[in-house]
């Protein structure tokens, strides 16, 4: 390894992501820091996506290959990759210039440090700004009980880490990073640095946002057996079982409200309920039942002008 100057591989997985990953390719190329390995993960995409990854293969190496979705993809890639630290970005997010040279020399600055994340801001689909994300200090109990404040982007890595730890699950495809962040958090030292170090973009096709809600909640729970099943799972970890399992079903819960459907919205919140009752003080559980009843539309007029008139709600987006 060269320590002053390590070799950085990122791995972007792509399918039909023709859109935007030329974006994503020049948020790279452009970096500060020119020690990258950039490598892209197509899953046989079938529109414009491969011609502009053509375009910068010479810059960058890339297959086009089926595979069993986003987990297995980043797994060939950092399998793959060269480099000491590890990364992997969305065919549809973005680094800023000087986000791998702030990463490497926090590496090479701090030898004990496995992994770092910082914070980022979401954008729409033009690019714009939408919302600045500030991140908090690492807190493993937070993570098992599904309050995942890390931005994906945002995150690198020592590549042995996976030796020890294996890649991700290739069972999950909606919480696969939140599984990866645990495992490494339970076994090394992770840091959070005050840097804004990714654009995180929001559409209607981001996996995030056009999937459902039972699918993760689904996955929540995989990731939760994994944890509590383990004989070796410190007792002060073990004592969040209860609340922990109440959070993947208040999550579920809150998402079916907020998109309608009160039925399932009810029933998983009341699961919640009895493994955490302070969820039902939750300002954003509140703000969905307002929605409910007021009507949503109504709701995000009030708030816009409030933004526009008294510079109120600054930090929240309203779509």
């Amino acid at each position: 390894m060269d320590f002053d100057y390590p070799l950085v591989s990122i791995i972007t997985p792509s399918y039909n992501s023709g859109k935007f990953i030329e974006e994503t390719i020049l948020s790279i190329i452009n970096q500060s820091y020119k020690r990258i390995e950039y490598i892209i993960i197509d899953g046989k995409s079938t529109d414009n996506t491969i011609d502009i990854i053509k375009k910068y293969e010479k810059i960058c190496s890339f297959r086009s290959e089926s595979d069993f979705g986003q987990s297995e993809a980043i797994n060939k890639g950092w399998l793959s990759a060269k480099g000491d630290i590890l990364a992997y970005i969305n065919a549809d997010d973005t680094y800023f210039q000087e986000t791998v040279e702030i990463v490497v020399n926090y590496f090479r600055q701090n030898p004990d440090v496995m992994m770092i994340y910082g914070d980022f801001s979401i954008i729409d689909i033009n690019s714009k700004k939408i919302l600045f994300v500030k991140s908090e200090q690492f807190d493993l109990k937070k993570l098992i009980c599904l309050n995942n404040f890390i931005g994906q982007p945002t995150v690198f890595f020592r590549k042995e880490i996976i030796k020890k730890i294996g890649l991700l699950d290739t069972n999950l495809h909606y919480v696969m990073d939140l599984d990866f962040w645990i495992r490494i958090g339970s076994r090394y030292k992770i840091v959070y640095i005050p840097k804004n170090l990714a654009n995180f973009r929001i559409h209607a096709k981001s996996k995030t946002i056009s999937e459902g809600y039972h699918k993760s909640l689904t996955e929540h729970i995989y990731i939760l057996n994994k944890v509590f099943l383990n004989s070796n799972l410190p007792s002060e970890l073990k004592s969040l079982k209860k609340m922990a399992y109440a959070s993947a079903y208040y999550y579920a819960g809150r998402g079916y409200l907020r998109h309608h459907n009160i039925k399932d919205g009810l029933h998983y919140l009341i699961r919640a309920f009895y493994g955490n009752r302070r969820i039902f003080f939750d300002f954003y559980l509140f703000q969905i039942f307002l929605m409910l009843i007021l009507g949503e539309n109504n709701i995000k007029k009030t708030a816009k002008w409030m933004q526009r008139k008294f510079n109120l709600f600054k930090n929240i987006y309203i779509e």
